[in-house]
């Protein structure tokens, strides 16, 4: 991997009262709070219980998407003004790195078929019924909402508060590693089968892709790049087999 020394020097490192912030609202927010809220919210409006209406959902992960942004807009600029001033080269490495993940992703499912036969994460068994039921909510959440605020969230916050110019291998080992059990952990907690925890190296793994595109094109918009094609191509791939 190529290491960036912009970064190094804090290049459109957010601030600690942003970062704070950014974590309470992802953590405490959306990962915790936001199912409770939306449940409460549909019995409220539509009646139905112990579910969450396609609209109250989109309507939280907008405030968060749109909060987050705004909040953070100076240094999330200044980063894409950046990424612009060699966008096609930046654009070859995210590409590159995308096949990359792709290749992991390939190779890591056929040895997971081998461990647990023909399954899928509960989490990526959700989004293919979300992406089935809901399309247009999913299509934003996974295109737009999840490449932004998770890469916010693990690259922009944790990966760099972690990083410093004498050693970067163990923020990396702390934003791949949350990134992975913050996708199998809830789902975990609602089936308590600890064969969930096998497909957070996958996720991991997909991870430190992102890690690549942001130290390779040092910004955050290289990792929200490979995010969104990593998300947009596997969105395309469930709905056509719909």
């Amino acid at each position: 991997m190529i290491r960036s020394r912009d970064i190094d020097k804090g290049r459109f490192e957010f601030s600690n009262k942003h970062s704070i912030i950014i974590l309470l609202v992802y953590f405490v927010g959306y990962v915790s709070l936001a199912g409770i809220v939306g449940v409460v919210l549909t019995k409220l409006i539509f009646k139905i219980d112990n579910a969450i209406h396609p609209s109250i959902l989109m309507a939280i992960i907008l405030a968060i998407l749109v909060g987050l942004v705004y909040l953070v807009r100076e240094p999330l600029m200044a980063s894409f003004r950046f990424f612009k001033k060699n966008l096609m080269e930046n654009f070859k490495i995210v590409l590159k790195n995308f096949g990359y993940l792709w290749i992991f992703s390939i190779v890591s499912n056929i040895v997971l078929s081998f461990i647990l036969g023909d399954r899928s994460s509960v989490n990526q068994s959700q989004v293919v019924d979300g992406i089935a039921a809901a399309p247009v909510l999913y299509a934003v959440m996974t295109m737009v909402f999840a490449p932004i605020v998770e890469e916010l969230v693990f690259r922009g916050v944790l990966y760099q508060k972690f990083r410093s110019e004498k050693n970067y291998h163990l923020a990396i080992f702390i934003s791949i590693t949350l990134f992975g059990l913050v996708h199998v952990l809830q789902t975990f907690m609602i089936t308590l089968d600890w064969t969930e925890f096998l497909f957070m190296f996958q996720y991991a793994g997909l991870a430190y892709f992102m890690v690549r595109s942001f130290e390779e094109t040092s910004s955050i918009w290289g990792s929200i790049s490979i995010h969104f094609l990593n998300n947009a191509f596997g969105f395309i791939l469930v709905f056509m087999t719909l």
